[in-house]
């Protein structure tokens, strides 16, 4: 049986990577092999190899493009290489990618991605945190504005926020102006001067339940004059109470 071509098994994009390191590539040598051999060129740089098509690949499913060369991405090579630094500053990043390419021949090559992932067919799993990840630092294109990006549901690719995201992002606003926060005043706003105690009073019925009007009588005296009026109050009270009790001695 003859033992098939190693320029036959081998991607464009590995070939021409290994003839431009000028690494030697007998006929009947097996993938995995020459995959290593060309690993063993690249030394410490074949993370950030891997890095680079992999982000590449990420970048066309999302934006779903049909070109197959790195030139055709729209990102220079210095754009690229700083892609995949950031990418590769993260930890999770670089063991998701190290699983998700532990098959050698997925490597320094265009991939292919679905909802699930087929060994056979060579394609990748959107679910994967390389995947996720290579969303999170790509930029984002003009062909992807407005529209879900694979797998993300508008969350990190800059698309329109789920409802949920849109409420953390207002409440976020709103804390950092000081402003409105679930639809009640700041305290900053309450206590704004020139504000009447009739203006401050339709704004805490506005703004309160009926609960909190309840508690807040219960326990708060705000004004001078209802502070003064309780502390009359309780004067009289002694003051009838050591009455009374001086009438019942005498």
């Amino acid at each position: 049986m003859t033992e098939p071509d190693t320029t036959d098994i081998l991607c464009g994009s590995q070939l021409e990577l290994m003839r431009s390191l000028g690494v030697d590539m007998p006929t009947d040598m097996g993938s995995d092999e020459a995959i290593i051999k060309l690993e063993d060129a690249l030394g410490e740089g074949k993370a950030r190899e891997q890095a680079r098509w992999f982000l590449l690949s990420v970048l066309r499913h999302r934006d779903g493009g049909h070109w197959s060369e790195p030139d055709q991405s729209g990102l220079s090579g210095s754009e690229l290489d700083e892609l995949a630094s950031a990418f590769l500053g993260s930890v999770t990043n670089r063991n998701s990618m190290a699983a998700v390419l532990k098959n050698r021949s997925y490597r320094y090559g265009m991939l292919e991605f679905a909802k699930r992932s087929n060994r056979e067919q060579m394609i990748l799993s959107m679910g994967s945190k390389a995947y996720q990840g290579a969303l999170k630092v790509l930029p984002l294109s003009p062909a992807s504005h407005g529209r879900e990006a694979p797998g993300e549901s508008g969350r990190e690719s800059g698309t329109e926020p789920t409802i949920a995201g849109r409420r953390a992002q207002r409440r976020r606003a709103a804390l950092l102006a000081g402003s409105v926060v679930e639809g009640k005043p700041s305290p900053s706003q309450l206590s704004r001067p020139g504000m009447s105690v009739e203006d401050y009073e339709e704004l805490e019925k506005a703004i309160l339940t009926p609960v909190d009007r309840y508690w807040r009588r219960r326990t708060t005296h705000r004004t001078p004059e209802d502070r003064l009026s309780l502390l009359l109050g309780v004067i009289a009270g002694v003051m009838l109470f050591l009455l009374v009790w001086w009438l019942i001695l005498d």
